[in-house]
């Protein structure tokens, strides 16, 4: 969990969600930057 976590030290809970919306964003899966792309 830690090798995939972008946070730093943080729980798998915050390791899944932080990493899920800038990665997702060239999935197409992030909102948030894809309206202002």
């Amino acid at each position: 969990m830690s090798a995939r976590g972008e946070g730093a030290g943080q729980p798998s809970t915050s390791a899944q969600g932080q990493p899920a919306a800038p990665a997702p964003p060239k999935r197409g899966r992030g909102r948030p930057r894809k309206q202002q792309q």
